[in-house]
């Protein structure tokens, strides 16, 4: 456009000096200074747009690099879904194949207890059978003494006293009678011996028969155990199944404490009542608000005491020692970053992910607590789920007063405190 502007401004110049019929007839001269300006004017629009076109240009190939490098991303998150695709396609195959063999071991299991149930309504009734013999026994050995203190006597009589013919026959008659009834008895102990010795063969029998049934549940459990390990899993005596994870050289569950039972199979409290609940001196237990669907994900809220008994985490397990606890943060960093890598990211149970990263993958959730507020014990109430978590320990500072653990949703750090050990913490199992 510059080029041809100018040849045709020299064109119309070159009409003008070069025609001689035009000289001395019109003066162009603001002709050609308009058209100067004009030329100066396109000049300028020019150069702005070369200079947006080069800008342009520039614009261009940066963003045809992002569109490539966004490719490339793309490409390279779709390979990450496919594999995570199979490794989850892989992992649900074994869990199919774990739950078959759990099904299986649990039918055993079963089997074995109705087998041992059976045989310990035999050997109760062997054993009421022995408690059946050893009167009749005493009954007998009763009847002996009795039989020889009466021979003795007349045998005393016989010889002492001076008596008749008849009344010595008739002596002697009565003596063979009862010697009679002496060999009769004694025959039917010998039967009762018999039968008592038959009878401890099969308590014998019966009693091996339980040893075998008690070695093979042994040996079940322990394959129970194996598989379970492997999956990285624990399940409680009320069937909650719990997922663990390794920090530095601890082995922690996933998951906040939920069970309705001790660990020997007897139940634990269920305390709704508020007012009752800071009374306590025993073990106890209760859902936050009162709503079972807290159960999931938050688990249950225990008193001290219920740690106390020792056994209120599964087998195998327990509930840490402050000195765990402080191995824990010790690996993590130390008490002032502690708390962010232990708390579940993101706000889906946090009311705040105020530096939360689950760096360990222990994924503490904020599970409020049921108590007073700080020391105002009169006013029992439940409080800051979503912003608070506690769990507490099993080392007690004194005879009101345990140690816990508090993680705070706007805070990173993992604080040691001290609690009245009627207050109501979740509870979260370390590996024996």
């Amino acid at each position: 456009m510059k080029t041809k502007s100018l040849f045709l401004i020299a064109s119309i110049i070159a009409l003008i000096f070069l025609c001689p019929s035009c000289e001395k007839q019109t003066d162009y001269t603001p002709q050609i200074n308009s058209l100067q300006t004009a030329l100066q004017s396109l000049q300028k629009r020019s150069d702005s747009l070369a200079t947006a076109l080069s800008k342009t240009n520039s614009n261009l190939q940066t963003t045809n690099t992002n569109v490539s490098n966004l490719s490339s991303s793309i490409t390279s998150i779709q390979t990450q879904v496919s594999n995570i695709s199979s490794q989850i396609a892989t992992l649900n195959s074994q869990l199919t194949s774990t739950n078959a063999n759990v099904s299986t071991i649990n039918g055993k299991i079963t089997d074995l207890n109705n087998q041992l149930s059976s045989l310990l309504l035999q050997l109760n009734a062997l054993l009421a059978q022995q408690t059946v013999i050893n009167s009749l026994q005493a009954s007998l050995n009763s009847l002996q003494k009795r039989s020889d203190s009466i021979i003795t006597v007349l045998n005393t009589t016989k010889a002492n006293l001076q008596i008749t013919n008849n009344n010595v026959s008739n002596l002697g008659t009565s003596i063979t009678s009862l010697q009679a009834q002496g060999a009769s008895i004694l025959a039917q102990i010998a039967v009762l011996n018999f039968q008592l010795n038959t009878t401890n063969a099969n308590v014998s029998s019966i009693l091996s028969q339980i040893n075998d049934l008690s070695n093979q549940y042994s040996s079940l459990s322990a394959q129970m155990n194996f598989v379970l390990t492997q999956l990285s899993i624990v399940i409680d005596v009320d069937g909650n199944v719990y997922h663990t994870v390794t920090i530095g050289s601890q082995v922690w569950m996933v998951e906040n404490l939920k069970t309705t039972k001790y660990n020997d199979g007897s139940a634990i409290p269920n305390v709704t009542d508020k007012a009752i609940w800071m009374k306590l001196s025993t073990g106890s237990y209760c859902w936050y608000g009162n709503d079972n669907s807290n159960k999931t994900p938050y688990g249950a809220l225990y008193n001290w005491f219920a740690v106390k008994t020792g056994k209120l985490s599964p087998k195998g397990w327990h509930v840490p020692s402050d000195t765990e606890l402080n191995t824990l943060y010790s690996v993590l960093g130390g008490v002032n970053v502690a708390g962010g890598k232990l708390k579940e990211s993101g706000t889906v149970h946090w009311s705040s992910a105020t530096l939360a990263t689950n760096e360990s993958g222990f994924t503490a959730l904020p599970g409020g607590y049921i108590g007073g507020y700080f020391t105002d014990m009169t006013n029992i109430q439940y409080y800051n789920m979503g912003l608070y978590g506690y769990w507490w320990s099993s080392t007690e500072v004194d005879p009101s007063y345990a140690i816990s653990l508090t993680l705070i949703c706007i805070q990173g750090g993992a604080y040691r405190s001290s609690n009245a050990k009627q207050t109501g913490f979740s509870v979260r199992c370390i590996k024996d």
